[in-house]
C-alpha cells in the first residue's frame, strides 16, 4: 500500500470511531429507567415511531403498543434499556417497555415550534426535506395563480372590457385556489369591478396609492405587492397584470387577491401531517405571513421576544 491511500483509511477510521460514539448510549443498560416524552412519527428509514423527552433525549421503542402509534400523544414510561439489541433505525436508544400510560397533566410539549429544543441530526436532515417540500408546495401555489391571472388578463383583452364580459371574467378568478377577491381597475387606479358581491360596495375607491398600483400606472408590468392591508380590511398579497385594449393602449389593470396564510395551508401543511412539525413562513423584513399558532400572522419577528433565542430570525 502506497504513503498516498493511508488517509483515506485515516479520515475513515475517524468517521466511524466518531458515528459510534454518537450511538453509545449515555443510560446504563439493563437498568430501569422512567421518564416522560412525546410518541413522534419519524418519516425517514422507512418510517417508524420514537420517543422524544423534554430534554431531547430520544429512545427508539421496541414494543411500542399499537395503541400508542399516535404522533404527538404524551407519555409516562418505564422501561429498560437492553444491552444486546441491534435495530436497523440510526435513531434513538433502544428500549423496552415495562409500563406505558398516557399523561393527563398538563402536556410540557405544547409549546411553539421556536421553543428551543435540541435536535437530532437525522431529525434536521428530515426537517430540512420537509422545508424544500413546503417550500415548493407554496410555490407551485403562486406560479398556479401567476399563470391563472396572466391568462384572464389576456382573455379581457380580447374581449374587451364591457361590463357584462369582465364581470364573468373577474368570477373566473374566484375558481383559482387561495384567491378570495379579483377587482378591475382603471388607468387611474380607481376600483371600477370587483367580485364577489360583498366588496362591491368598494367600487370607485381610489388605490393608485397603493404600492403595487402605483407601480403598475408608472410601469404597466405584472408584479406582486407585498403583504398588506387592503380597503376591505382584509389581510393580502396581490398578484396583478396590466390589461390592453385593441390598439394595444392600456386599458386597466386585472387584481387578484390572495391571503398568504390561507394558500400556505392549501399548498404547504398537508406536507406536514403526521409529523410534529410546525411551520412559519415570512417576507424579507421578517413579516410574519403564516404562523400555525394564533395571533403570530403580521407580526415582526425582528421585534417579538418570543424570537429572542433566534438571531437570525431576528435579524431576517
Amino acid at each position: 500500500m502506497d504513503n498516498s491511500s493511508r488517509p483515506i483509511y485515516i479520515c475513515l477510521g475517524a468517521l466511524i470511531f466518531l458515528l459510534m460514539m454518537s450511538n453509545c448510549s449515555a443510560v446504563p443498560q439493563n437498568s430501569e429507567i422512567s421518564f416522560t416524552g412525546q410518541v413522534v412519527w419519524m418519516d425517514i428509514e422507512g418510517g417508524f415511531y420514537g420517543i422524544i423527552t423534554p430534554d431531547g433525549l430520544e429512545y427508539l421503542p421496541l414494543n411500542l403498543p399499537e395503541s400508542y402509534n399516535v404522533d404527538g400523544v404524551t407519555v409516562d414510561i418505564v422501561g429498560t434499556v437492553p444491552s444486546d439489541v441491534m435495530t436497523i433505525h440510526m435513531w434513538g436508544e433502544p428500549i423496552e417497555i415495562q409500563s406505558i400510560n398516557p399523561v393527563q397533566a398538563e402536556n410540557p410539549f405544547i409549546q411553539p415550534w421556536y421553543s428551543p429544543r435540541k435536535q437530532s441530526y437525522y431529525e434536521k436532515e428530515t426537517m430540512a426535506e420537509y422545508l424544500i417540500m413546503t417550500a415548493s408546495g407554496l410555490q407551485t401555489g403562486l406560479d398556479v395563480i401567476d399563470r391563472q391571472v396572466s391568462s384572464i388578463a389576456k382573455n379581457i383583452s380580447e374581449m374587451g372590457i364591457e361590463e357584462k364580459n369582465l364581470k364573468s371574467m373577474l368570477l373566473q378568478g374566484l375558481d383559482i385556489p387561495g384567491v378570495y377577491e379579483v377587482t378591475f381597475l382603471d388607468k387611474t387606479g380607481r376600483l371600477t369591478a370587483i367580485v364577489p358581491e360583498q366588496y362591491e360596495h368598494f367600487v370607485g375607491e381610489d388605490v393608485s396609492g397603493q404600492d403595487l398600483n402605483a407601480r403598475l400606472l408608472s410601469y404597466p408590468a405584472p408584479g406582486m405587492s407585498e403583504y398588506f392591508t387592503t380597503v376591505e380590511g382584509m389581510d393580502a398579497v396581490i398578484v396583478a397584470y396590466p390589461v390592453f385594449s385593441a390598439d394595444k393602449k392600456i386599458a386597466g389593470y386585472l387584481a387578484a387577491l390572495f391571503d398568504p396564510a390561507n394558500l400556505t395551508e392549501i399548498y404547504s401543511v398537508p406536507y406536514l401531517n403526521r409529523t410534529n412539525y410546525d411551520l412559519m413562513v415570512a417576507e424579507p423584513d421578517g413579516t410574519i405571513l403564516y404562523d400555525g399558532h394564533p395571533g403570530m400572522n403580521g407580526q415582526k419577528t425582528w421585534n417579538n421576544s418570543k424570537f429572542a433565542e433566534f438571531p437570525d430570525l431576528l435579524t431576517w
